[in-house]
C-alpha cells in the first residue's frame, strides 16, 4: 500500500521479543539499505537519517535506551520509500510462557508462538507498554523524529 500511494515515509511499529533474554530491553529502530539493491542503496542516507531521527525522538520522550540497527525485514526490503521498523520494547506474556513450558514438557520440542503474538522477555517493558502514558510518549517520539526528518528537506 505504501508503494501504491507513494508515501513520503513508512513506519512499522512493533513490540519485540527474544527468548531467554529477560535482561534485553530498549527501543530499536531498524532500516534496510543494502549495497546489493541499487534502489534501496541509493536511499541509504535518507533511510538511516529517518531511523536516527526517530530513535533520537524516542529516546528524548521516553528516557529509555534507543538504538538504530539495520535488518532485512520484508516491510523494509519491499518498500520503495524511506522506511523504518520501530520495536517499542521487549514484551512478556505469562500465559504464552506457560504454553511454551507445557509444549516443551510434553514433546521436548521448540516452542513456536502463534502468529502475531509476543512471548516472554522483559517484564518492565511490558508494564510500560501497558500504560497509555508510555504509549503516548512513544507516539510523540516517533512524531518528533518524523517532523525533524521531513524538515531537513
Amino acid at each position: 500500500l505504501s508503494n501504491q500511494v507513494e508515501a513520503d515515509v513508512f513506519i512499522s511499529i512493533h513490540g519485540n521479543a527474544i527468548d531467554g533474554r529477560p535482561d534485553k530491553n530498549g527501543i530499536e529502530t531498524y532500516y534496510y539499505a543494502p549495497n546489493t539493491d541499487a534502489q534501496l542503496y541509493a536511499q541509504s542516507a535518507v533511510r538511516a537519517s529517518l531511523a536516527q531521527h526517530i530513535s533520537d525522538g524516542l529516546g528524548m520522550t521516553t528516557g529509555r535506551p534507543s538504538e538504530v540497527r539495520k535488518a532485512n525485514y520484508a516491510v523494509l526490503r519491499e518498500n520503495n520509500h524511506p522506511s523504518v521498523l520501530v520495536e517499542t520494547g521487549y514484551l512478556t506474556n505469562a500465559e504464552e510462557e506457560a504454553l511454551k513450558q507445557q509444549q516443551q514438557n510434553n514433546n521436548n520440542s521448540a516452542y513456536v508462538p502463534p502468529s502475531g503474538t509476543g512471548y516472554l522477555t522483559n517484564a518492565e517493558e511490558e508494564a510500560l507498554l501497558a500504560t497509555d502514558e508510555y504509549r503516548q510518549k512513544l507516539a510523540e517520539g516517533i512524531f518528533i523524529g518524523v517532523v525533524t526528518y521531513l524538515n531537513q528537506y
